[in-house]
């Protein structure tokens, strides 16, 4: 589950920035987090260049290292596809956090 971090960040945008902030959060999404981390979270700093790339930090980690490693897998899986150019004429820094749901 992505958090509403995300979702207030997209109210503050123009609609073709929430265009995109949603289509980012659906990407998020597919994150396979697995039921026996229910609970668990974490929150990821992001920013995405105007030509689709991004970087990642994790803020606050999960206190299982699984459930962290694979978080950070699934990103890094991500960072090869990128998210594609946007509009904006700066980069978009979201804050995420990550929670696995059963």
């Amino acid at each position: 589950m992505v958090s509403n971090t995300l979702k207030s960040q997209k109210k503050s945008d123009s609609g073709i920035e929430n265009e995109y902030l949603a289509m980012i959060e659906e990407k998020l999404k597919g994150w396979p987090a697995q039921s026996e981390y229910a609970g668990e979270k974490a929150k990821v700093w992001i920013e995405v260049e105007t030509n689709g790339t991004f970087r990642f930090k994790v803020i606050t980690a999960s206190g299982n290292e699984a459930f962290n490693s694979g978080l950070i897998v699934y990103l890094k899986q991500l960072q090869k596809i990128g998210f594609g150019p946007h509009k904006g004429n700066r980069p978009y820094m979201l804050d995420v956090e990550f929670i696995a749901k059963d």
